[in-house]
């Protein structure tokens, strides 16, 4: 788990140092527009992916990542003045090409444009030791030079469909497959490639990260294996479509289980039966049984109400007050089973509740649910509201709350940029408080760049403020 970060020479000007909140689990970054907030999440969450390509584009001196493994892990930056070959020139464009999305080397009138660009080595060591420093890679860096001609994705699909060739098809398809997510491997890649040593390999396994950026309402489309985009198809589908289409997934992944783990309690019924096993919690009455399966009756309802189960009579038993006590067994082992195997869902179901729960206590005359097969959906006044037309602030507050309950792995550090983001100051004084609940569930650790004094509220035992080079180092 990553607990802390510092950097030297961010922007050529700032230092800073931040030692994360471990025991609130909730660290707030707040400094003045252009300190470095949001760079340094974007930093961590390079570092966290591996992706070192990204990390060279930042102007940095040395960044220090610690963790609860060992020593800090530093990464230094260094500008390489050297021309270069031609070949090394021009490798360097076609990565500064990838780099730079939907970016073209030609002006209007036709003429190729000579991008201006630097090399940057990136290393790393573990702080206080000696050995030799592992080499990164060189990665290109556009530089501040005459900007070449732009292209948006909309003209790119423009010209994919006029285009007058089949070469000249494959070029503008090419450029606009470059707007999509780069994999973690081609972030990696250099014009001067190295393979990580395992010792830094092995650390970064331990520096799992999510950055939650502040433009969150759009993400991009998955595709399903062997199937490919239209031409011409948008690449972006609404957020808050997309995590109802992951709750779907993971309903169903969850049920599938569950009818797994339920044959096999079935199977070795008789066998465990005739075994008297120990860890059997035996009833010793008629009473105690009707009470234990009216328990899970409610506990059934209780999955329904949160869309995992179809409602449905648990077992329809009479039950008598005198029974004999090879009965009462059976009936104690059968309904041990059935507690066995609800308690499947009880980490799905509390975090599908608690999110109910947070956006309802948001949401103004309309109402969120879920169902295994819809996902998440939206009711008012008993008719449907399409997770699209919720407002703004609707939207990120549940795109927010959803992806630190759901898509971040336990142990993580969970980065948000921006929390505010059309947010009502109410909304705002509140958000703090639900995160903390939110990560009793996840058990992550939770980083925020924020401008918002409402958002801090009366939190500002959790604040690490970024300080300018006159005021020194923070600690």
């Amino acid at each position: 788990m990553i607990t802390g970060v510092s950097v030297e020479g961010l922007f050529g000007t700032f230092s800073h140092d931040v030692e994360f909140n471990i025991q609130e689990s909730v660290t707030i970054l707040s400094a003045p527009n252009g300190y470095g907030k949001s760079t340094l999440l974007r930093m961590i969450k390079a570092v966290g992916e591996g992706a070192f390509g990204d990390l060279a584009q930042v102007p940095f001196e040395t960044f220090a990542v610690r963790d609860d493994q060992g020593p800090a892990l530093v990464f230094s930056r260094e500008v390489i003045e050297k021309d270069g070959s031609a070949d090394e020139r021009d490798a360097e464009r076609e990565m500064i090409f990838e780099q730079e999305l939907a970016r073209s080397w030609r002006d209007a009138d036709g003429r190729e444009l000579s991008p201006d660009y630097t090399r940057a080595e990136l290393t790393a060591h573990l702080e206080g030791t000696q050995p030799k420093r592992a080499s990164l890679g060189i990665f290109p860096v556009p530089g501040d030079g005459p900007s070449p001609f732009v292209v948006s994705p909309a003209q790119v699909e423009a010209r994919m469909r006029h285009s007058s060739s089949r070469a000249e098809y494959e070029h503008w398809r090419s450029l606009r497959d470059t707007t999509r997510p780069r994999s973690r491997a081609s972030a990696r890649q250099s014009t001067h490639a190295d393979t990580p040593p395992d010792w830094l390999q092995d650390r970064l396994e331990n520096m799992k990260v999510l950055l939650i950026e502040s433009q969150r309402l759009l993400e991009p489309e998955p595709v399903g294996p062997g199937r490919s985009r239209p031409d011409g198809q948008h690449t972006t589908i609404p957020a808050v479509t997309a995590i109802s289409n992951d709750l779907v997934g993971r309903i169903g992944k969850d049920k599938i289980a569950y009818v797994r783990q339920s044959g096999e309690i079935d199977r070795t019924f008789p066998i465990r039966f005739l075994k008297a096993a120990a860890d059997t919690q035996q009833a010793q009455s008629a009473s105690e049984l009707r009470a234990r399966l009216s328990e899970l009756d409610k506990k059934r309802a209780d999955l329904q109400a949160v869309g995992i189960l179809e409602r449905e009579e648990l077992l329809a038993l009479e039950i008598p007050d005198e029974i004999e006590d090879v009965y009462v067994k059976a009936f104690s082992l059968l309904v041990s089973d059935i507690d066995h195997k609800l308690n499947h869902f009880d980490e799905l179901e509390s975090k599908i509740s608690l999110l109910k729960e947070l956006a309802n206590a948001r949401f103004q005359y309309k109402k969120l649910e879920v169902d295994a097969e819809r996902g998440l959906y939206c009711v008012a006044e008993g008719r449907n509201v399409p997770l699209v037309q919720l407002s703004s602030g609707e939207q990120h507050e549940l795109v927010l709350f959803y992806d630190a309950l759901f898509r971040v792995e336990e142990g993580s550090l969970l980065m948000i940029d921006e929390p505010e983001l059309s947010l009502h100051a109410a909304w705002q004084s509140e958000f703090i408080e639900d995160l903390k609940r939110i990560l009793r569930l996840s058990g992550v650790t939770v980083l925020i760049a924020t401008h918002s004094s409402a958002l801090i509220g009366g939190n500002w035992d959790l604040v690490v403020e970024l300080k300018g080079p006159s005021s020194g180092l923070h600690s």
